[in-house]
């Protein structure tokens, strides 16, 4: 069971209390990926979300049971933590049955929001973590609420994934994509076909110069391209016949922090080791990393306070 309990703390937003149970919430919600169809190459396919399925967890979960053992610390987003432990059989930092909010807080911002690897290693190793595990609802779709919990009062982390959508073009034109709101430095982005397998995309910005990237697609198999714009970067999402489905604007705080690095970036890292799946799959809805810490990384005692210094809690418990 879940022990709650109620904090009166000015130190602590009520905001994020609120986000921290709706976090909890919707993670009991079973959800099913809808992948979609395809038929024509790099046409706009409807923007639905890729969400993850009650399966990818679970087969996750199974092959930490068989791969790893019970010694073995996996860092995680908090309402993970029980699944964690029972399921996969092993040992997390933060999770429901061990409520410590401050430490939720400091994960999100010195793990999933961390601006450096020597940042969120010295965090993990200092829990004694051995793996890291993400997932791409957790990455795309919590982003702003995850980044909410791990800012100061200034918000300085916050951001989320903006998703882009579709508008009419003349035919034999490039397919435009434009944000929901204008709120984001973006105006438009045109994404065109060079070749059969060569695509480029050009982000036009406001008070910016215009940016042209072009990538290679030549997969069989759904795939999902991350795309440095300058002014953060674009994740645009195709399924098997090469048809585009979604689109999403990263804003650069959000760009640069350690989670959208690894888990939407794909980029290499020697602290960090992919895992799981061992097969390579860019659109996986789980990844766990196992964690090779340099010899320069050490721990620091502030990532076990249990509250922000200064702080005054009171406790109720329900």
């Amino acid at each position: 069971s879940v022990e709650y309990a109620i904090i009166i703390n000015a130190n602590i937003n009520l905001r994020k209390c609120k986000l921290i149970f709706r976090i909890y919430y919707n993670t009991c919600l079973v959800l099913e990926t809808d992948r979609g169809h395809a038929t024509h190459a790099i046409h706009a396919a409807s923007l639905r979300p890729p969400i993850p399925g009650k399966g990818s967890l679970l087969k996750t979960f199974q092959w930490m049971k068989t791969e790893l053992s019970q010694d073995n610390v996996v860092a995680a987003t908090w309402d993970l933590g029980t699944q964690l432990n029972v399921l996969g059989g092993v040992k997390t930092i933060i999770d429901p049955d061990h409520y410590i909010q401050h430490w939720i807080l400091l994960y999100y911002r010195h793990v999933f929001l961390a601006q450096s690897e020597q940042e969120a290693l010295s965090f993990l190793k200092t829990h004694h973590a051995t793996h890291l595990m993400l997932t791409d609802i957790g990455v795309a779709f919590n982003s702003e609420r995850y980044s909410v919990l791990g800012s100061d009062k200034n918000n300085d982390r916050e951001f989320k994934f903006h998703k882009l959508k579709k508008i009419d073009t003349p035919i034999g034109t490039p397919i435009r994509i434009v944000p929901k709101l204008q709120v984001i430095p973006l105006v438009y982005t045109d994404i065109a076909a060079q070749t059969h397998e060569d695509v480029t995309v050009t982000a036009n910005f406001r008070n910016h110069k215009p940016v042209s990237k072009t990538f290679r697609l030549n997969t069989n198999r759904e795939t999902k391209k991350a795309i440095d714009v300058e002014i953060g970067g674009l994740i645009l999402y195709f399924d098997i016949k090469k048809r585009l489905r979604n689109v999403y604007y990263v804003p650069p705080i959000g760009w640069s922090c350690l989670a959208v690095k690894l888990f939407m970036r794909d980029e290499y890292s020697e602290a960090f080791v992919p895992v799981y799946p061992n097969n390579n799959d860019d659109i996986a809805e789980v990844k766990v990393w196992e964690i090779h810490y340099p010899s320069e990384i050490e721990t620091d005692e502030k990532y076990l306070a249990t509250e922000p210094k200064g702080s005054r809690h009171k406790f109720r418990k329900h």
